[in-house]
């Protein structure tokens, strides 16, 4: 939309205290930013109302054991599905450069898919995962430096989009919020500090304080996962008001263990009512329910696509 045609039409007549051309120049002039700030507030709202829903997989397969899988998603992004895939070579980035996953993700990103690379927190840094590749210095906490540290081998060995941060919260005996929160915001300033352009996204799993959303300087997460447990307590789970006051992309939900009789499309609706733009569901199972796609992939896919056509309609 262009505003280089803002003219003041018919100047209110009242005698002004200023000189006329000074008076007529400012009227003018708040006319336009009047019109511009009409103009921003309409396409805003618009953009939000068009966001398409999102599938968000955890691709935690090696492209090496599982290359069915990553073509399936290839498949549906070239489709136009809006596909992010969350890569996981090893409780991180590993180690050195996976060749396997320099193709796959190639082939991926330029269908259309998105990719963000996922690294452990342990939850404010208490909980180390001694066997992955994200390792902590001290042998016993993560640091701020340990995570983005771990985050940056990403940009290092492959072209990601941005990174999932698991484990995303307080510890199991508690912390204090203002620490909790500083650890993740100086994390999220560390990881654009590597990348401006990344896609910061958080896993809490559950509702947490909207403080953590990013918003002009504050915040840890451009996106957070509220919800991510077994699909039987979703519909009964409900979400905090203030989502709400947010874009659909600003939450992603992931469902578990679906069962036979799981209803996809039923299911994204509610998704979608609960103001959330990324969605996914497996019948994958416990200790890994992220190894595989879900047999239900097509319809999954399907689904993703006749709602989102529907919504643009």
């Amino acid at each position: 939309m262009s505003y280089k045609h803002c003219k003041m039409n018919d100047p209110i007549r009242l005698e002004p205290i200023m000189p006329k051309h000074i008076y007529f120049a400012f009227i003018a002039l708040l006319q336009c930013l009047i019109r511009i700030a009409m103009a921003v507030a309409i396409c805003g709202t618009t953009s939000v109302m068009a966001a398409p829903m999102q599938l968000l997989v955890p691709a935690y397969f090696d492209p090496t054991d599982n290359l069915a899988d990553w073509n399936r998603m290839i498949a549906a992004a070239r489709s136009g599905v809006p596909i992010t895939a969350i890569m996981n070579p090893n409780s991180g980035p590993g180690d050195a450069i996976d060749p396997s996953y320099v193709r796959v993700l190639k082939r991926f990103r330029a269908a259309g898919g998105k990719v963000l690379g996922y690294v452990p927190s342990g939850y404010t840094g208490h909980d180390v995962y001694p066997d992955g590749s994200c390792k902590a210095a001290n042998g016993t906490t993560y640091t701020v430096e340990d995570v983005v540290g771990c985050a940056a081998r990403y940009k290092q060995y492959y072209t990601i989009d941005g990174i999932f941060i698991d484990e995303f919260g307080a510890p199991a005996n508690g912390a204090p919020f203002n620490k909790v929160y500083r650890f993740y915001r100086d994390i999220y300033n560390g990881l654009k500090a590597v990348d401006t352009y990344w896609h910061i996204m958080g896993n809490p799993g559950v509702a947490i304080s909207r403080k953590f959303l990013r918003l002009g300087n504050d915040g840890a997460a451009d996106t957070l996962v509220t919800f991510e447990d077994v699909a039987a307590v979703y519909a009964k789970t409900q979400p905090s008001r203030y989502v709400f006051d947010y874009s659909a992309d600003r939450f992603a939900h992931i469902l578990i263990e679906t069962s036979a009789t799981f209803d996809v499309v039923t299911t994204l609706k509610l998704t979608a009512k609960r103001n959330v733009g990324y969605f996914y569901a497996t019948d994958d199972t416990l200790p890994n329910p992220y190894d595989r796609l879900p047999t239900t992939w097509k319809a999954e896919v399907a689904a993703v696509r006749e709602f989102n056509a529907r919504k643009h309609q």
